[in-house]
């Protein structure tokens, strides 16, 4: 689905605090603070689902990201969003219970406070019906290999200043 740029995005102030709504390109345009939700997909292999971002992509089209997520709807939840996000980008189906809550990441440059959740499941990619207009392609990448990437801070890479903080939870994660 086409980004909407006329989609009602959740305002917030500088300390996550609701406000009334804007559209997504009005709170681009004058840099409001506003809501998103992040998920990293892992799996028993200790392997993080990662996706190519389509072309058409307003932001860091083309690089790979090791999350699934987007803007938070006016009036939403985070897991909403979260729950919402999985399903749009990768036409899967999960319950607000499989969702571990890690926290809330404040992102000055980009004025967004961003839920991340962790899921971990055994997924085939090849079951997986990705939205051609979110992602060009998926692929599991092992965490010892994304934390190297991200010391890197590789080019074709998206990065948001957090990564470190829960690779090393992932890379520990033996179960």
């Amino acid at each position: 689905m086409p980004i909407d740029s006329r989609e009602l995005l959740f305002v917030v102030d500088e300390n996550n605090n609701p406000l009334p709504p804007a559209s997504r390109e009005e709170v681009h345009a004058r840099g409001y603070w506003h809501r998103n939700s992040h998920v990293w997909i892992t799996n028993s292999k200790r392997q993080t689902l990662c996706g190519k971002r389509s072309m058409l992509k307003d932001t860091n089209p083309g690089k790979w990201d090791p999350i699934f997520g987007g803007h938070t709807n006016a009036g939403d939840e985070y897991i909403v969003c979260a729950i919402k996000e999985l399903k749009e980008e990768l036409n899967l189906d999960i319950a607000p219970e499989e969702l571990q809550f890690h926290g809330i990441f404040r992102k000055e440059a980009l004025k967004e406070f961003s839920a991340i959740y962790l899921l971990k499941k055994d997924i085939d990619i090849d079951q997986l019906k990705p939205e051609k207009d979110e992602l060009d392609l998926t692929e599991w990448k092992d965490n010892d290999e994304l934390t190297e990437i991200n010391i890197a801070n590789h080019p074709d890479w998206v990065s948001r200043g957090y990564e470190n903080e829960i690779l090393s939870l992932l890379v520990q994660d033996k179960k």
